[in-house]
């Protein structure tokens, strides 16, 4: 039965004469050419509706990509530590939706990567071609499929901007509180530019020595260990296929002769002082990941540097320009002919070699099946210069020994002394030079730092009534500001110190608005300030700017590599409590999806 109108499909290779016809057994009208059901020129309200509804998210999205980077698939395959295999996952109720996510994330099956700028494939492509997909299969119902896409990339959309409205706010209340007393996050350090070669998630090609590994923002903010990372695979065994990273900007907090010193057995401190390693010591150890082989320092370091095998006995070339292990005594003594060639006031060790303790580990197929659910952007250093940047950029200042406190004596007064928190001197510093001539420094203080009329912040605020009270080892002072600083007209200070006068450790700050109480805060609780040395400079930059570090390296191997949607994602504090809340809601859903499995097959 030819019925009388054509097939009105656009797209189609249906000629002219193509009809609808009634095919028996599949129901409804379809066409003769091509298959497609006659019902797509005049779809349902619901659907209709539902679908333009999916199309609108997904335009915006594209106008937005970063709105696309908390959107998770199901991925289709897993891996399982149990039986240390690949193992494929439950199939989900929703299998065109997860075909649609695939395509809008950019190939990855679980993490999104948001194609950049510029390339065909989009968000919007997705949605229409998912449409197209349920009509041909014959689906009964369209619309539960778009209304779980709809779903899905509203809560991307809501979780991005609730993190990056969740970050603003912890900032704006971290400026407004360390505006108040000095009690700040330490400025970001400058990114290093360089460029990396990504490699796509659609290249299958195995992983190889050399390679670079940066963390997906969301992928490990549940393992701090491999969060915000950047890693190196320096090593794959040919025969186990086991295959080993070293993270690159994480730095550690103690030093190689430390590590030595702290071995329970002998052999350490033998072995150190059998080669000459005088010269590489005091380096500040880098954290390589989350195993270690607990051998001694003499198996558990991985040593990068720039010297190759020529110089260095068994040095292997793990990026351009950049090789691994050799014999350690030969290492330092290039170590020691580097620094005398060197025509620099201060030679940075640094920048020639770097120590690192414990790794990263991965079977083949493990990593493999990361790669495609995109856990990492994967990319290659593809010059010397990239390379060393990345393997041997400058890090926070490693610890100091605490001889230089030790060796200075007790204290008798506070005057002449200086007070930091750990953001370093300037900012909001309390400089004690006499009695009369106490003042707060801002000379670092961040611009953003001003007076009611606009002006910036005095570079010192000296102290008003001032007294102090040796035995009871309290100052007290007052700070008058005209025009009022954060509305505030008044600090009045209290500061109790302890036995050694090396921090505060009770007192109080009144801040007051016109005579009127507005605020208080504590030392010791809100307000932690130390006594500034040279040792507790280094401590508080290896502290406090090791985290800054590792989050600025780990942005700027992102852009390196062309990832700018995934650098530019908010982290911090008061976004990552957002992205947890999301994960969760995912992992539950895919824990409950494997526990029915697991159910039906114990039916069957």
């Amino acid at each position: 039965r030819l019925p009388a109108e054509p097939c009105a499909l656009p797209a189609r290779r249906c000629g002219p004469l193509s009809r609808f016809a009634c095919w028996p057994g599949v129901g409804g009208h379809r066409c003769c050419c091509c298959a497609a059901a006659a019902c797509t020129t005049e779809m349902p309200a619901a659907e209709n509706a539902v679908y333009r509804q999916v199309l609108r998210l997904a335009r915006q999205a594209d106008r937005c990509p970063s709105k696309l980077v908390p959107l998770l698939g199901r991925p289709p395959r897993l891996y399982s530590p149990q039986v240390k295999k690949v193992v494929r996952a439950p199939r989900t109720r929703w299998t065109f939706v997860e075909d649609a996510i695939w395509e809008a994330c950019g190939g990855s099956t679980e993490y999104a990567h948001p194609p950049e700028a510029g390339l065909a494939s989009s968000a919007a492509s997705a949605v229409r071609k998912h449409r197209r997909r349920a009509q041909l299969m014959g689906m009964g119902s369209y619309v539960g499929e778009a209304e779980e896409l709809r779903l899905r990339l509203q809560d991307a959309a809501d979780t991005a901007e609730s993190a990056r409205t969740g970050l603003a706010a912890a900032r704006i209340a971290a400026a407004a509180a360390g505006a108040a007393a000095g009690s700040v996050p330490p400025p970001d350090l400058r990114e290093a530019v360089f460029s990396l070669e990504r490699v796509r998630v659609q290249d299958a090609s195995p992983v190889r020595v050399g390679d670079v590994l940066i963390t997906h923002p969301l992928a490990c903010v549940f393992q701090p260990a491999l969060d915000q990372a950047v890693v190196l695979v320096d090593e794959i065994d040919a025969q186990t296929g086991h295959v080993r990273g070293l993270v690159l900007n994480m730095p550690g907090r103690a030093t190689m002769r430390e590590l030595v010193a702290a071995w329970p057995d002998e052999p350490g401190e033998a072995w150190s002082k059998s080669t000459d390693l005088e010269s590489i010591l005091d380096m500040s150890l880098w954290r390589g990941g989350d195993i270690s082989g607990g051998k001694g320092p003499q198996e558990d370091v991985r040593w990068l540097h720039v010297f190759d095998g020529g110089v260095v006995e068994g040095a292997r070339e793990v990026a351009p320009s950049i090789w691994s292990g050799g014999d350690i005594g030969s290492l330092a003594s290039q170590v020691v002919a580097a620094r005398s060639k060197s025509s620099a006031e201060v030679f940075d060790v640094c920048s020639v070699v770097r120590p690192v303790i414990g790794y990263c580990g991965w079977s083949r197929s493990q990593l493999a099946l990361e790669l495609e659910r995109g856990v990492w952007v994967r990319a290659r250093a593809a010059t010397p210069e990239a390379a060393r940047v990345l393997c041997l950029a400058a890090s926070p200042p490693a610890p100091a020994a605490q001889a230089e406190a030790e060796a200075e004596g007790s204290l008798k007064t506070i005057f002449g002394q200086v007070f930091v928190q750990k953001v370093g001197l300037g900012i909001a510093s309390y400089h004690f030079t006499t009695e009369e001539g106490c003042y707060i420094s801002y000379e670092s203080a961040p611009p953003n730092w001003l007076l009611s009329d606009g002006s910036r912040l005095p570079a010192k605020k000296f102290f008003s009534e001032t007294s102090w009270d040796p035995e009871t080892r309290t100052f007290r002072g007052r700070v008058d500001w005209d025009p009022p600083f954060n509305g505030v007209t008044s600090w009045d200070y209290e500061m109790v110190f302890s036995e050694d006068l090396s921090k505060i450790v009770d007192g109080s700050v009144i801040e007051s608005k016109e005579e009127r109480v507005a605020n208080k805060r504590s030392f010791g609780e809100d307000l932690l300030y130390r006594r500034w040395t040279q040792a507790a400079a280094h401590a508080a930059a290896s502290a406090a700017g090791a985290e800054i570090f590792r989050a600025s390296a780990w942005r700027a191997a992102l852009r390196a590599a062309g990832a700018d949607m995934l650098a530019d994602f908010p982290r911090g504090p008061g976004a990552d409590e957002k992205l947890k809340g999301l994960l969760n809601t995912h992992f539950k859903r895919r824990a409950e999806e494997m526990e029915r499995a697991r159910s039906d097959i114990s039916g069957l």
